[in-house]
């Protein structure tokens, strides 16, 4: 074998290891919608803990989506930090309010839990009034 074809070898192999699917995500994480009543909702923060002290969060996406990035393992709570921002006139420019948060998950003492054993995971939260 050649410089010049071992070249090419490595090269086209260097190919094949890049492949793969870019759009799966982080190895680790918890994701899915937050709706109320069915429909998407506008969050600032949605935050978990295991109840040891371990949390982690995921700022507002688009459409009531979440993703929140390693997680810790085992029964995780949710809460929810501030709702959209209120209008400047309302409370000031940066001023936050629950807005269509209810306010039971406003805190971790609310119904929504889950289970993570790790790797990619999917948990809707849908919220009730």
């Amino acid at each position: 074998m050649t410089l010049k074809q071992f070249v090419l070898l490595a090269f086209l192999l260097g190919l094949i290891g890049c492949g793969g699917d870019s759009n799966s995500g982080p190895e680790n994480s918890l994701s899915g919608k937050v709706t109320l009543d069915g429909v998407p909702v506008e969050f600032e923060m949605l935050m978990v803990s295991d109840g040891s002290g371990k949390e982690a969060s995921s700022p507002r996406m688009p459409d009531g989506t979440y993703q929140i990035i390693n997680p810790p393992k085992g029964k995780l709570k949710f809460k929810f930090a501030g709702g959209p921002p209120v209008p400047p006139g309302e409370g000031g420019p940066a001023a936050k309010k629950s807005g269509t948060i209810p306010s039971p998950y406003l805190s971790y003492q609310n119904d929504l839990s889950v289970e993570y054993t790790g790797g990619r995971q999917t948990y809707d939260l849908p919220l009730k009034k």
